[in-house]
């Protein structure tokens, strides 16, 4: 995995990270439409690192 990757997903998890817990400790958090889009393009980057890392290792194919 590249570094730059791995620094990029490193960034996005924390923010997510930050999001999940207000939305676990505040009261009344809602997410707007762009967050989820935020979250959904952080998880499809960490699956397609994750696939391309096991592929280089010829984990997968």
């Amino acid at each position: 995995m590249d570094n730059k990757v791995g620094r990029e997903i490193g960034k996005r998890l924390g923010r997510l990270k930050r999001k999940r817990e207000a939305s676990d400790y505040d009261d009344f958090y809602v997410a707007s439409s762009e967050e989820a889009d935020e979250q959904y393009e952080t998880a499809e980057l960490v699956v397609k690192s994750v696939q391309d890392f096991l592929k280089e290792k010829e984990v997968l194919k």
